[in-house]
């Protein structure tokens, strides 16, 4: 894809998200909320994103957390982003813990499904003196191929980060909903249960529903989960078009100056 067209396409989903957030705010009645938009880079080029930003995008999401420390370093998007923002919004393992931490710019983890995995966090962060935002992921589809915790487990993982974990700053509940919805007959049921469920930990905590943000909707639905109230939206097909490499990036598996991530060369992107 062209970068004409990664700026056409940019302005068509900016445009379409205002519009949707107009729309929820008069059938709601309450103000218009600014929605954040983040651009899915999974699998995604340098020189798409770097064009992305150079169109004011700042707001970039990876999968994939050796994908996301590879594009971290990268010469060509380091210097031509020095306000990139990386948020992770795919799973980890805890052996990674460690690997992720080391990106300068990320700025969110999206997808803390579990107290084991919220503690090790913890302790990492604690061991460099940061603080980073954080989502709870929900599988609100309950599948068992997606990631995520179930709604039994949520209230108790988000007291638990609030409590213990000082250095993971909760913003918000994050979810995947189950693809192909058809939404002529109606809203998906997996957006309506996260919905539902944001609002009992929110009654639960004794704090307002804006207190958490809701992260839910991509390229095929995130019109629909602006009027069920998410406050980001998570868009890659759209913006950069299909995905040529289903799984990793080619022209990211072999880099020399990427065989090895480690503090030192980490270091050098700061």
């Amino acid at each position: 894809m062209s970068c004409d067209h990664i700026r056409h396409n940019l302005d068509g989903i900016r445009g379409r998200v205002s519009q949707a957030v107009t729309r929820r705010a008069q059938t709601s009645g309450a103000p218009e909320k600014e929605v954040r938009l983040a651009a899915a880079s999974k699998t995604q080029s340098q020189e798409m994103i770097v064009e992305a930003y150079r169109c004011g995008q700042r707001v970039f999401a990876e999968n994939y957390i050796q994908e996301l420390c590879t594009k971290a370093v990268d010469p060509l998007i380091v210097t031509a982003c020095p306000e990139i923002q990386w948020r992770l919004i795919g799973h980890i393992q805890t052996n990674k813990i460690n690997q992720l931490l080391r990106v300068d710019r990320l700025t969110a983890i999206e997808t803390i499904d579990s107290q084991k995995l919220a503690q090790s966090l913890e302790k990492a962060l604690s061991q460099r003196q940061r603080t980073i935002d954080a989502m709870v992921q929900i599988n609100s589809g309950e599948e068992d191929v997606k990631t995520g915790c179930h709604f039994s487990e949520a209230l108790a993982l988000v007291r638990l980060i609030r409590a213990e974990c000082p250095h993971l700053r909760l913003t918000g509940l994050m979810t995947v909903g189950r693809f192909g919805h058809d939404w002529t007959t109606g809203p998906n049921p997996d957006f309506l249960a996260f919905v539902e469920c944001h609002r009992n930990i929110c009654e639960s905590l004794a704090v307002g529903v804006d207190a958490l943000e809701l992260s839910f909707g991509m390229t095929a639905d995130f019109e629909e989960a602006i009027a069920l109230g998410s406050d980001e939206v998570r868009v890659g097909t759209a913006l950069f078009g299909e995905r040529k490499h289903p799984i990793g990036l080619q022209d990211y598996t072999n880099p020399p100056y990427l065989q090895t991530i480690d503090d030192k060369s980490l270091e050098t992107a700061k």
